[in-house]
């Protein structure tokens, strides 16, 4: 994954999706390729100490809801899939791959825009070969992937 020489500060606030860009670039920018806890870290610090002095907020389930999800991965079967409705970023996506290793997580996002962000955030986190983010909308998207991962069976 070759990081693309973008920085926050230079994303014009008002740009389209700059909230979102500016994540991206900060996470490039403080994180470290290939470890997922630090692509985390960073986006929690990004929304904590960027968004949050400005008044504004990001979508994401930090801190104490992702200790939230982190259990409740713990109940889950081993080896299975994990489908996740409306990806935004990336971010619980990563921390779910980070609570089941080995598992297939699957994420649907109807926002282009946040699919190219999510892909490159998972792809920096290093979690590519075990996240699929999809692009469309669920109603579009639900029938299509059984056949994509091996049939109904098989897409537990």
């Amino acid at each position: 994954f070759q990081v693309p020489n973008i920085k926050a500060s230079s994303i014009a606030p008002g740009t389209p999706y700059s909230k979102e860009l500016r994540l991206l670039a900060h996470v490039f920018e403080t994180a470290e390729a290939g470890n997922p806890v630090s692509v985390c870290d960073a986006i929690e610090h990004f929304g904590e100490e960027v968004l949050n002095p400005a008044g504004q907020w990001l979508k994401v389930a930090g801190r104490h809801k992702a200790t939230v999800l982190k259990k409740s991965m713990e109940h889950c079967p081993k080896g299975g899939s994990i489908l996740e409705i409306g990806c935004y970023c990336g971010y619980s996506a990563i921390r779910m791959a980070l609570a089941l290793p080995g598992a297939r997580i699957v994420t649907l996002e109807v926002d282009p825009a946040h699919v190219v962000i999510a892909r490159n955030m998972i792809a920096f986190a290093g979690l590519a070969h075990m996240i699929d983010v999809w692009t469309g909308h669920s109603k579009d998207l639900l029938t299509r992937l059984p056949d994509r991962y091996g049939g109904a069976e098989k897409f537990k």
